[in-house]
């Protein structure tokens, strides 16, 4: 953004925020997992909008995973994250839905990953940071 960091590195906080940060990451898991299963199965079993249904739910999860970094920088938690991803969800999933089409592609899929972190950043800082759910936050 051109702007510097105005908080110094504080240990204290960082060992105040791991419990917290910890969790969150446990209640992603547990999110993936429930919907994974059932997506999964009906990918296999309903033959052409199955696997339409696991690549959008796919594009989703990548898009929840990616905007993890820049929101939790910023101090959103899981519940906050999704709830500002929902807000804009055509971004979120057409975000999702290119680091997807990234990761299929050989070769390609070798530099979806930093190209993801650094894609989910532009979407926070020119997109995101300005839903209703980030506000609150920010004033929080």
């Amino acid at each position: 953004t051109g702007r510097s960091i105005d908080e110094p590195l504080d240990t204290a906080k960082l060992l105040k925020e791991l419990p917290q940060t910890l969790w969150d990451e446990v209640r992603k898991l547990l999110y993936a997992l429930v919907w994974t299963i059932p997506f999964l199965i009906l990918a296999f079993v309903v033959p052409v909008i199955g696997p339409l249904i696991w690549f959008l739910f796919s594009a989703w999860m990548l898009a929840v995973q990616y905007s993890d970094f820049p929101m939790g920088n910023h101090g959103l938690l899981f519940r906050d994250q999704r709830a500002c991803l929902r807000e804009r969800r055509f971004t979120a999933l057409g975000f999702g839905a290119a680091a997807t089409g990234m990761t299929m592609i050989p070769v390609l899929n070798f530099i979806a990953m930093p190209a993801a972190v650094a894609g989910a950043t532009m979407m926070w800082v020119k997109v995101m940071q300005g839903t209703r759910t980030a506000q609150a936050k920010a004033t929080a």
